[in-house]
């Protein structure tokens, strides 16, 4: 039989047989080895373990990001991150902690590079913010946003020392009610907050039925029965593995 013929089935490997006959010889040493792999393998996988499905890792430097970033940068992101709250909305308590959470996320820093779509030239206005959903509903909140937004415009950050990342940030604490005036016997409307000034406990049952009655508000800011509320936070433009870091620290902000 020469060198180059198959070995008959019937023959052992010569590689699996010493295989074989270490692992039976130093059983304790190949346990001790494969449970210090299993336990490192463990490890890795819980702390560092993670999907990123963003679109710039599919297509990075291509002309198709460069239209996507080009986009943002003229009309904002496409998305929000949305903070949903349960409880009884219209008690002074509730109340009380939405004005704190709301607070943390407009002041929420994350050190990611960020820009606004308020910026033309995405180049030179790249600002780095030190350490943090559909089109129908963002269609929804664009007025709010415009008008509701406590976030300076992007020139006036030229000279500051850092930022939220967050441009708009709106909630019942923010958001706006007209209200039916009359003026010289000619009827009109009047745009205030629902919030601003917070009314006295002895006023909130009256503020509850307002809100309810408002369409602009229940369905998306409050929830029909009263027992949830929404904080809808959108991002100054970014990457989107940034944006998984932002919701990291948006996680742990508002820890209880």
């Amino acid at each position: 039989m020469t060198t180059n013929e198959p070995r008959p089935p019937d023959t052992p490997s010569p590689f699996f047989l010493r295989l074989g006959w270490s692992i039976v010889r130093h059983r304790f040493l190949w346990l001790t080895g494969i449970a210090a792999i299993t336990v490192l393998a463990g490890w890795l996988l819980v702390t560092k373990l993670a999907i990123n499905n963003s679109l710039e890792v599919f297509a990075p430097d291509s002309p198709e990001m460069d239209a996507l970033d080009e986009y943002r940068a003229a009309f904002g992101r496409d998305d929000l991150f949305l903070i949903l709250i349960e409880g009884d909305v219209f008690s002074p308590t509730f109340l009380a902690n939405l004005r704190k959470a709301h607070t943390v996320i407009e002041k929420l820093q994350v050190d990611v590079p960020v820009t606004s779509h308020l910026d033309t030239d995405n180049d030179n206005k790249t600002d780095s913010r030190s350490s943090t959903t559909s089109d129908e509903f963002d269609d929804d909140f664009d007025d709010d946003f415009d008008e509701g937004s406590n976030q300076p415009a992007a020139d006036d950050w030229d000279e500051e020392d850092g930022g939220s990342v967050f441009e708009d940030v709106i909630s019942l604490i923010n958001a706006r009610q007209t209200v039916p005036v009359v003026i010289d016997g000619d009827q009109g409307i009047r745009i205030t907050k629902l919030l601003d000034p917070m009314p006295p406990e002895s006023d909130l049952e009256n503020v509850k039925s307002r809100a309810l009655a408002n369409p602009s508000i229940v369905g998306r800011l409050l929830g029909p029965d009263a027992r949830h509320t929404v904080i809808a936070a959108r991002t100054f433009q970014m990457r989107d593995e940034d944006m998984e870091r932002v919701a990291v620290a948006l996680d742990t902000a508002l820890e209880p």
